[in-house]
């Protein structure tokens, strides 16, 4: 199953440039996750800078449907169901490998990645209301400045993240297919926008060796008050407004430089992004209590752990894995609902 594309009837046809961008998308989770626990290096500010948003813009784009009514029960067995399953089994997971004082369970508080099931749960139940809305894109963007002048939110309820990312979420609702088709076919596809899109990316990367790294990436997780980061007034909507211009920036580049052929094993693996999603976490919590990060602490040692990052990426997608944790990740349900409604449509 795809966290970001959860059936073939959310898209048009199934298109191998989007699987491979659900891929890269993916890869960078993963990849951001390993990185994680060394410093907020310049290879991991980048990657944050867009790699939310895009995600979510990409998931946006793919739950136009759940404008209509009638999708309760896809959003209870793909998202309700799993973030509840897992939300739990992290919890369990962190209390016995580090040792924790006291088992404790936070449904209302997701528990580190589960605050993206969380959030798109609230998106797209939101969806058919927030739909109808005249200028809900702007409205949005103007909520998503505001919330960062609020220190009560926050984590609770993946509250703070789910209205600073809405705006990529309903970017995506809004954009439709042939925009999109529009908007990357030649000559925007062209040497020349390639070229571009790698000069943006580097100068990304080049501005991030030089810049406030503690700080930065406290903008980019979206979980932070402007309070908490020491910055006031206008100046903070000022901020993110820029933080979300870099966001579109970059993720135009990396969707120009994705390639819109089929490539071997890796445009099959974005099929089933929800199963490296899920189950990445447990390798990433073993990786931080082993302390086998600090041995790679350099140049090589963090282009070893990206690499690291594309296997773990493939495996955790295989169809041996999917049979494997189906149960936990794709439960059937068919016990709760009534009898008449529709069953889920496989991926």
């Amino acid at each position: 199953m795809d966290i970001i594309a959860t059936e073939k009837s959310d898209t048009p046809q199934r298109d191998a440039w989007f699987d491979n961008v659900k891929f890269v998308l993916i890869f960078l989770v993963v990849a951001g996750h390993m990185l994680e626990p060394l410093d907020f290096g310049p290879a991991y500010l980048l990657i944050y800078s867009f790699h939310i948003p895009l995600f979510v813009f990409v998931s946006g784009y793919f739950s136009r449907n759940f404008a209509k009514a009638g999708n309760e029960r896809k959003l209870i067995e793909r998202l309700v169901i799993p973030y509840i399953v897992f939300e739990v089994a992290y919890s369990v997971f962190d209390w016995w490998l580090f040792d924790r004082p006291k088992l404790t369970f936070s449904p209302f508080s997701p528990y580190w990645i589960t605050w993206f099931l969380f959030s798109m749960v609230l998106w797209r139940a939101s969806l058919p209301y927030v739909s109808r809305l005249r200028m809900a894109l702007p409205i949005s963007l103007l909520v998503g400045l505001a919330a960062g002048y609020s220190g009560s939110i926050g984590y609770f309820g993946s509250l703070s993240r789910t209205l600073v990312f809405m705006p990529f979420f309903l970017a995506g609702v809004i954009f439709k297919p042939r925009m999109l088709q529009d908007a990357l076919r030649p000559p925007v596809r062209g040497a020349v926008f390639k070229i571009l899109a790698v000069i943006l990316l580097a100068s990304a990367y080049a501005f991030f060796l030089t810049g406030d790294r503690d700080r930065l990436h406290q903008w980019f997780y979206g979980s932070f008050s402007y309070e908490s980061m020491r910055i006031g007034g206008w100046l903070a909507a000022g901020y993110r407004l820029c933080e979300y211009a870099v966001a579109c920036v970059l993720s135009a580049s990396v969707l120009i430089l994705v390639p819109s052929r089929k490539i071997p094993l890796l445009t099959a693996s974005g099929r089933n992004t929800m199963y490296v999603f899920l189950l990445h976490g447990f390798v990433a919590r073993l990786w931080l209590e082993s302390k086998w990060f600090q041995q790679f602490d350099s140049i090589s040692g963090k282009a070893m752990i990206l690499g690291g990052a594309l296997i773990i990426t493939v495996i955790l997608s295989s169809r041996a894995v999917r049979i494997v944790f189906h149960p936990l990740v794709e439960p059937r349900l068919d016990f709760l609902f009534k009898r008449g409604q529709d069953g889920p449509t496989k991926c």
